[in-house]
């Protein structure tokens, strides 16, 4: 009792002042009290937090989900030849005709033994083919390559007949056929090797199905020939023309061993150029 006395000696509070702080003194905890009592029994708002946090969450799978399946569907898609499709080849690159044709050449039994030839085949370079197309495709290669196809006489064959063979394109069978032209014909299948712009080691594979039939070679008679005629040949410049057809003009009639005379003349081009000569 002393001390309350004394406390409210020191307070210097009457009777009415005292009531008057207590209950001053309950409204400020009450109102100190009020915003963590209504936060807690507020469950809308820890309800929206959570409804938030599930919202986010929802949104982060569904946007993973969009990229994968982006991904899934952009990605290049490594073929395996042997079961390509027409629509296969061309998610490759290769065009509708050319897709079709290698399509039909898989189908008869057909397969390629690199990558390299079947880049020579499409076109297409050969790093880009090795992200589209399936290893698998090119191993065990003791594979039929066309066995019981015709050996091929190049002298009268065409560009259909070529492009079906591995390693040669349109491009390729059409370079063959213009380089055979500009010679008169083949007299040794090994010249199909000096066709400009091709791929030498996908044609010596194929020097073994080639013939050639030589009495369709056609021959230029040096006799009587002009330098622009003889000049076009492959196998004859405008200057060896000039010197020949010159030498002719002062001996006359000349034969095979009379150019060897020339001494301007290599020996080696003679003997590439006199197979095509009539004397």
């Amino acid at each position: 009792m002393n001390a309350v006395k004394g406390l409210k000696s020191w307070l210097n509070l009457h009777k009415g002042e005292h009531a008057g702080a207590f209950y001053l003194l309950i409204l400020a905890v009450f109102i100190a009290l009020v915003p963590a009592w209504y936060g807690a029994n507020k469950p809308g708002e820890s309800l929206k937090l959570l409804s938030d946090s599930q919202t986010l969450a929802e949104l982060r799978i569904r946007h993973q989900s969009i990229l994968d399946s982006f991904y899934i569907k952009n990605k290049p898609k490594r073929v395996y030849l042997n079961k390509a499709t027409t629509d296969d080849l061309q998610s490759m690159g290769i065009s509708a005709e050319n897709a079709d044709r290698i399509y039909k050449k898989l189908q008869s039994g057909f397969r390629y033994s690199s990558l390299a030839e079947l880049s020579v085949e499409t076109g297409l370079d050969s790093n880009k083919l090795l992200k589209l197309v399936s290893r698998s495709s090119f191993k065990n290669n003791n594979f039929r390559r066309n066995e019981n196809r015709e050996i091929i006489e190049l002298n009268s064959t065409d560009t259909a007949e070529l492009i079906e063979l591995p390693g040669i394109g349109s491009k390729t069978a059409l370079r063959i056929i213009r380089f055979r032209d500009a010679l008169g014909g083949f007299i040794s299948v090994n010249q199909v090797l000096e066709t400009r712009g091709t791929d030498s080691t996908a044609l010596k594979k194929l020097l073994p199905g080639f013939k050639i039939d030589l009495s369709q070679v056609r021959k230029i008679n040096i006799n009587s020939c002009s330098e622009e005629e003889l000049a076009k040949h492959p196998y004859a410049s405008v200057r060896e023309a000039k010197l020949i057809c010159a030498y002719r003009k002062q001996r006359g009639n000349i034969s095979a061993e009379d150019l060897y005379l020339i001494k301007t003349l290599s020996p080696e081009r003679l003997q590439k150029l006199i197979p095509y000569l009539s004397f």
